[in-house]
């Protein structure tokens, strides 16, 4: 995982034999989008109306293990079809750590009416306006240090895992996302769709080891 220059879980699915990414979509064995189902740690994160999975974006630096079942699986993978996506995460540790990457196709900042005449689109040096940012942090949990320096001591050890990620990108036809931002009747922030195609992520993960056999 370390090793593969990818930014999502996707990517990475699409190097494994019997699975392949239609829009941005996986598919086992042929099967539809909504025929696999995506589990993290254990709980389902299917989309229940759309079908699709909403732990595909998850930053790879988080995940510990994946893994991609094509048949044969148990019957307590109910909704599963084609296959089934298995990912288990990362936990924090007794010591802090963390990490920041930022990714981008153009050295500065694209101007917004930056106009792309129609007919230098099959240029595709042009750049697409990608802007992709990760962030992270884990360790022990702050909360319960707190509390023991209060005299309340929780048994067991608490830690803590942070992540956040965003993709903005104008993508390979920016005839109007050059021009004007992207307009939604939902919200009227700005900041949130400064593209053509925008993506946020964030993950808040808290472990408690209760005993060396129990975990929460």
């Amino acid at each position: 995982i370390t090793a593969m220059p990818v930014d999502n879980v996707v990517q990475m699915l699409a190097q494994q034999p019997g699975v392949t990414i239609h829009d941005n979509e996986i598919h086992i064995r042929g099967g539809r989008a909504d025929d696999t189902q995506f589990v993290i740690d254990g709980i389902s994160v299917n989309d229940p109306l759309a079908g699709g999975g909403y732990g595909y974006q998850i930053d790879p630096s988080l995940i510990n293990e994946i893994e991609v079942l094509t048949g044969g699986f148990n019957a307590e993978h109910g909704q599963a079809v084609s296959g089934i996506v298995n990912v288990s995460t990362k936990e924090g540790g007794d010591r802090w750590s963390g990490q920041v990457g930022w990714k981008r196709d153009y050295l500065t900042r694209i101007p917004k009416g930056d106009y792309v005449d129609w007919r230098d689109l099959g240029r595709f040096e042009e750049p697409q306006n990608i802007d992709i940012l990760k962030a992270s942090l884990s360790g022990p949990d702050p909360l319960a240090a707190a509390l023991r320096r209060m005299g309340l001591r929780l048994p067991g050890q608490q830690y803590l895992l942070l992540s956040a990620s965003t993709d903005l990108r104008d993508g390979y036809l920016p005839i109007y996302s050059r021009q004007s931002r992207l307009q939604s009747p939902i919200y009227d922030h700005t900041w949130l769709s400064p593209r053509q195609q925008n993506e946020w992520n964030g993950m808040a993960k808290w472990t408690w080891h209760l005993t060396p056999r129990h975990k929460l």
